[in-house]
This record gives structure tokens, sequence and C-alpha cells, in this order.
């Protein structure tokens, strides 16, 4: 009888649990931002840093948008932060999307690749 009454709790317990868990995953990102740079141009370096700093500051705009930063140079610098950063060394990502200038802005929006020419961090916000 104790077990019975036990596997009748957890499946509540279960019950319960799942709707919460299935709210948190319906506020995916659904913006992503993809930073085609040259690590080797110190302006590029220094574009990535500040975008990567207004991230790390603004938790909102971390919840908002996906950034990946995608280096062409293939020795290029090593970043961290909260932006995702690639080195492209066998040219896969500029053969997929096909930036015809560096530094370049790829966003994805709703499954909509849109281009746009980025000089300034605060340009990231376009996208949103």
């Amino acid at each position: 009888m104790a077990i019975k009454r036990y596997l009748i709790m957890l499946f509540l317990l279960l019950l319960t649990a799942y709707p919460a868990t299935a709210r948190k995953n319906t506020s995916k990102k659904n913006v992503e931002a993809i930073v085609f740079i040259d690590s080797a141009i110190p302006a590029q370096s220094r574009l990535v840093r500040d975008i990567s700093r207004q991230l790390y500051f603004s938790q909102q705009l971390q919840k908002k948008i996906t950034v990946t930063f995608i280096d062409i140079h293939r020795a290029g610098e090593i970043f961290n932060g909260p932006a995702h950063y690639l080195q492209d060394n066998n040219g896969v990502w500029t053969e997929k999307y096909r930036p015809s200038e560096i530094p370049a802005l790829i966003c994805i929006k709703n499954g909509k690749a849109m281009y746009k020419k980025i000089e300034k961090p605060w340009e990231i916000r376009r996208c949103l």
C-alpha cells in the first residue's frame, strides 16, 4: 500500500513539474547574429571585445540574441565571453554565408537571414 501511495505522489510531482519545464523551453531566443571578422585587424578585434562587453553587462540583451563571431584569420586571436567564437580554418562558414566584406553581420530572425554591414558595437542591436 505504501508503494502505491509513493508511486502516486511521484506521478503527481512529475505531472506538476512538466508544465514548468515546458514554459522554460518556450522562451528560446529566435534571433541569431553571426559576425564575420578578421582578428588580424585591430579594429575588428576591438569590435569583438566591445560586443562581448555589451553582452556581459546586459543580461536582457543576452536573452534576446545569440551572437557568434566567425574569424576568417587562421592564426587569429582567441576571444572568450558570452558570445560564441569560431575560427573558420576550412572556410566552411565563409562558403555557407559568403560575406561580401569583413566585418559582416548576418541576422537570422524567424528563419530568415539578412546581411548587414557592421562597424560599431551597438549595430548588433539592428538584428532585434
